[in-house]
């Protein structure tokens, strides 16, 4: 009898060189030229190329993408990453506030609250909660210089 092992198409963790092209993103992630920030991108594209189903590499996507200042791209990202694991707090919280940073205000309370339902003394998502609910949100925040030419 042959027994033949396969990773199950559920599987959360990454594959060794999905993993090695996410830290050579990391890498070039705080190196704030406009050739370095091109890398990171392609570093994280090739990992998630690797491992499509990993709920991390998603969500590190949307933050690299909210960080350009494509917000809508991030927002779809994240919500990729909380579909693959919707049990995983983090993505979700960062919809909320991508969601806020687009003005979309109903999409990110509703959001909130359904972390807060999850996981009621999750702290990120209580303060802006309040924040949202007595109008105390911060101004937006202007584009950073990360991946613009300079």
């Amino acid at each position: 009898m042959k027994l033949t092992l396969r990773p199950s198409p559920e599987r959360r963790m990454p594959s060794v060189p999905a993993y090695e092209a996410y830290l050579q993103y990391r890498s070039y992630q705080w190196q704030f030229t406009h050739e370095a920030s091109q890398r990171s991108r392609e570093c994280l594209e090739r990992a998630l190329a690797l491992s499509p189903k990993y709920a991390d590499l998603h969500n590190f996507r949307g933050v690299a993408l909210c960080e350009l200042d494509r917000v809508e791209e991030g927002i779809a990202a994240f919500r990729r990453a909380a579909a693959l694991n919707p049990d995983y707090l983090v993505p979700r919280i960062n919809l909320a506030f991508a969601q806020l940073r687009a003005g979309q205000f109903k999409e990110a309370e509703t959001q909130l609250e359904a972390v807060l339902e999850q996981d009621p003394t999750q702290p990120a998502a209580s303060i802006k909660l309040e924040e949202l609910r007595t109008g105390r949100l911060p101004e937006p925040r202007r584009g950073s210089a990360r991946g613009n030419p300079r």
